[in-house]
């Protein structure tokens, strides 16, 4: 029996980027090959070299941005644009490639969202394709629900602060539970008719359409069920093997998109209760971070993680990272705090993120309360919890 063959299409970003990852090493495991496609400048800051996975192999399309995407200065609406046409037409010579030259035709093409043009692509082949939600059932079901008649009550509704909706499958949501892509003035709001292409293209399907979503089925049966038009499959979780099951004790790598936009999202709802809130990063993640549409109630401001001119995977050894993150982020949010303080301002709270369990002790020199962000799911907190402390955890 020949070995299977799929091509994993991905969004060019970490967000997106690592779960596809994850998912691919999960089908290798199953004797699939795996072919993994993204972007071509995401391609190339990828660590590809430690080591070799059997089954894996690497192409990439392009978005028309080759050197890469500068957030600040392109248009996202024109990038978009860019990623469809060039993305559509690099697949496009890539599938005739690959079954010219290479004798290999794809059994299945998944893709990523973001990226409905990839089914267009795939049944002028005639190769299946499948949806991969690389987010919780959850949200796959509130963007579906929207573009089967809730749009406009989303819509209509957000701007009132005393906003409930209940949609099928759902707890009674306020509109601070809701994506922000649906919040008035959102650069980003183009996001809302990609997401409903998706649908539609789902729609198109002539059997009954499988999506993927990065989910435990027992987590969020409710969820799932309510997209009755489709079959949704939890996949999930989609993490690295160090922490769900110790295959690869090495792999630990989440990558840090998937810690600053859940952050800044979590800022946004405390600004919305009147909360001033500084946001605070690495510096070179600081530097590469849009800061131009401003928000009232947002500030920024840095740490140094010892490597401010970037860190380069597969260069620079990312335990000597964690070391230095630690060393020098302690002393740089040191000498913040100390600084805000002479100037006036003391902070009522410090929060912080996963991998960062120093900044607490920094927070307690300054007897400044703090809190953890844990930007997972509840399940995952609670698998570390246990791993952690046995059964002693429900003695206290």
């Amino acid at each position: 029996m020949a070995q299977p063959k799929i091509l994993l299409i991905t969004l060019p970003a970490q967000g997106h980027i690592n779960p596809s990852l994850q998912f691919a090493k999960k089908l290798i495991r199953y004797g699939v090959h795996v072919t993994f496609m993204t972007a071509v400048s995401a391609f190339n800051r990828m660590n590809k070299t430690p080591p070799a996975i059997h089954g894996l192999s690497y192409a990439t399309f392009s978005d028309g941005y080759d050197q890469g995407y500068d957030m600040i200065k392109t248009d996202a609406n024109h990038y978009m644009a860019e990623t469809r046409r060039s993305g559509s037409q690099t697949l496009r010579d890539f599938l005739v490639e690959s079954i010219n030259n290479d004798n290999t035709r794809f059994d299945c093409i998944v893709y990523n969202l973001m990226l409905p043009w990839v089914a267009a692509v795939a049944r002028e082949f005639h190769i299946p394709s499948t949806l991969f939600w690389n987010q919780p059932a959850s949200i796959f079901n509130i963007y579906y629900q929207s573009s089967k008649g809730y749009e406009e009550i989303i819509k209509n509704g957000v701007e009132d602060p005393s906003f409930l909706i209940e949609l099928p499958g759902l707890p009674l949501l306020s509109r601070h539970d809701l994506p922000s892509f649906y919040n008035p003035g959102n650069p980003f709001a183009f996001v809302l008719s990609t997401l409903k292409e998706h649908m539609d293209v789902l729609d198109e399907e002539i059997t009954k359409p499988k999506v993927l979503v990065n989910t435990v089925d027992a987590l969020e049966a409710e969820a799932m069920k309510a997209v009755g038009k489709y079959n949704v499959v939890g996949i999930g979780p989609l993490m690295p093997s160090a922490f769900v099951d110790g295959k690869n004790p090495s792999e630990t790598s989440f990558g840090a998109q998937g810690h600053i936009n859940p952050s800044l999202q979590f800022a946004k709802r405390l600004i919305d209760y009147g909360v001033h809130v500084t946001f605070m990063t690495a510096v070179s993640a600081f530097n590469r971070m849009d800061k131009t549409s401003a928000v009232h109630g947002l500030s920024y401001a840095s740490f140094s993680d010892g490597y401010d001119e970037g860190f380069k995977r597969g260069t620079n050894d990312k335990n000597h990272y964690m070391l230095e993150i630690k060393r020098c982020g302690s002393q740089t949010l040191r000498e913040f705090i100390a600084k805000s303080i002479n100037q006036g301002t003391k902070f009522d709270c410090v929060v912080y993120c996963t991998f960062l369990p120093w900044v607490p002790m920094v927070a307690r020199e300054f007897q400044i309360p703090t809190t953890f962000l844990w930007n997972q799911t509840a399940t995952v907190l609670n698998i570390y919890y246990h791993s952690f402390n046995g059964d002693k955890g429900d003695e206290e």
